[in-house]
Parts: C-alpha cells; sequence; structure tokens
C-alpha cells in the first residue's frame, strides 16, 4: 500500500510545483526530486522499516549506511523521471499565452 500511497504523492508534488514554477522547468524538477526523496525515505524508515534490511528477528545487523544510500538512489531515480515526465505533461496541456506567477 505504501508503494502506491508514495507514486500518488509523487505526482501530486511534482505537478503542484511544477504548477508554480512553469518558467524554470529545471528548478522545479530538482526541487520536486528533493522534496519526492525526503517524503519517500520518510515514509520508508517510518512504516516500512523491514524494507532495508532490519528484521529484529535474524542475528545478522543489516547495513544501514548501504540501504540508506541503496534507497535513496533509487528514490532520487525515480523522483527525477516522475517530476520530469509531470513537468513535460504540464507544459504539453497548459496554455503558453498565461504567465502564471
Amino acid at each position: 500500500m505504501i508503494p502506491y500511497l508514495l507514486s500518488g504523492l509523487s505526482i501530486l508534488i511534482a505537478g503542484g510545483i511544477h504548477w508554480k514554477l512553469p518558467n524554470s522547468f529545471w528548478k522545479a524538477s530538482f526541487l520536486s526530486t528533493v522534496a519526492i526523496v525526503v517524503l519517500s525515505l520518510l515514509f520508508i524508515f517510518v512504516f516500512q522499516s523491514n524494507y532495508l534490511g532490519l528484521d529484529e528477528r535474524t542475528l545478522e545487523n543489516g547495513n544501514m549506511g548501504g540501504a540508506v544510500l541503496l534507497v535513496s538512489g533509487l528514490v532520487s531515480f525515480f523522483g527525477l523521471l516522475i517530476s520530469v515526465l509531470v513537468g513535460y505533461f504540464l507544459k504539453a496541456i497548459r496554455p503558453s499565452g498565461i504567465e502564471h506567477n
């Protein structure tokens, strides 16, 4: 359930930031990517700690640093991809004559 919720929130975040900053595409893309990464890491740590391989029932301790780097890298790619695609979609459907501040 959490991945679907994060996907929907990512699209809403990217759409909102691109809608507010229509003239600076890459700034809006990177800003929404950072927001998506922070929100995703927060959700994963708070609600799904087992995604990082930190199961309390096993004797092995998970490598927390490696898990955080892996998750951050994957979520950064996902966030940038969502941000760019949503930005291009909004750029295509938004009328070009309207200036929005």
